[in-house]
């Protein structure tokens, strides 16, 4: 148990009957008006487990619009609560927010406070202030890591007119992504305005090489994946294919979808399949019968330029 933990159990009574204690756990995420960050939320978390490691039941204050669920910190009745825990950023002395909860053991943790004394709090964790700092409780949670998605699509092509499916497209994926289940990295081939800023082909290349799966709707997207051994689920954008699918079929890569068949059962059982592994001989064949096209096209090409003039 770290140093924090222990004083947390033992101020919240961790060998007493819990049974008439119940905590409200709240923070910048549980404010509409407050730009919360994945480190308050993940510091909450934290704190939660804090409560369930010593039996004391608890409510999380949250804000749908910080992606947190829980009770609404302005509308909850505050005497259902014997203890208020204020978690995680800067914090000067709020009466606003504490002043409802007088009655409360009122604790502050993992915050930076830039007054003297508690600032309001019975108990505080600072995580800096004006007489000490300590490690943000964060870097001891636990960490969950996700697949890595590359997702590189194209912008809308007028030059097809009504067979774009542009939009369709990127409503599945951005709706797959929503769920959290891939950690999305949002790329691009342009070279004007970038989406991710990058300036030149290699940063592209090293960054797709450190992603675990692609999804493009980019004839690149799906040639610098197959080029660096990352497998890349193709969709081409335009109904009756183009030059995606024409693409994929002269490398002889399987994993090409039209944007007119497209779902989101279709998308998810793509991605499954590029993380089992099963593609990874498939894109070294690809791989190698396109090496050796463009050897002879190169020679002919030499031939060509040799006997001009």
């Amino acid at each position: 148990m770290n140093f924090f933990r222990e004083k947390f159990s033992r101020i919240l009574g961790k060998d007493d009957k819990p049974s008439h204690k119940r905590a409200l756990v709240a923070g910048w995420f549980s404010y509409p008006d407050r730009k919360a960050t994945f480190g308050d939320t993940r510091a909450k978390d934290l704190v939660c487990e804090w409560l369930t490691e010593i039996n004391i039941p608890f409510d999380v204050a949250g804000d749908p619009d910080n992606r947190v669920d829980g009770v609404d910190i302005g509308t909850v009745n505050q005497m259902n609560y014997d203890i208020f825990i204020f978690v995680c950023g800067p914090w000067q002395y709020s009466k606003d927010i504490l002043e409802r909860f007088e009655h409360c053991i009122k604790i502050g943790i993992n915050l930076s406070i830039a007054e003297e004394g508690n600032a309001g709090f019975d108990y505080v964790f600072p995580r800096d202030s004006l007489v000490e700092s300590n490690p943000d409780i964060v870097i001891t949670a636990k960490t969950s890591l996700l697949p890595v998605a590359g997702i590189i699509l194209v912008h809308p092509q007028p030059m097809y007119g009504e067979r774009q499916r542009h939009e369709k497209i990127k409503k599945i994926i951005e709706d797959y992504i929503s769920q959290g289940d891939v950690a999305p990295l949002f790329l691009d081939t342009l070279l004007i305005n970038n989406r991710g800023n990058l300036s030149n082909t290699s940063q592209l290349e090293s960054l797709i090489r450190r992603t675990d799966f692609v999804i493009s709707t980019r004839l690149h997207g799906m040639i610098f994946s197959l080029k660096n051994n990352i497998p890349v689920i193709a969709i081409d954008p335009i109904a009756g294919g183009a030059k995606v699918q024409n693409q994929a079929n002269a490398l002889g890569w399987p994993m090409i979808i039209a944007g007119e068949d497209l779902t989101s059962d279709i998308l998810k059982e793509s991605i499954s399949r590029c993380l089992n592994g099963d593609l990874l001989n498939k894109i070294a064949v690809c791989r190698s019968n396109a090496e050796k096209a463009v050897f002879e096209m190169k020679h002919k090409f030499h031939d060509i330029i040799k006997s001009a003039g």
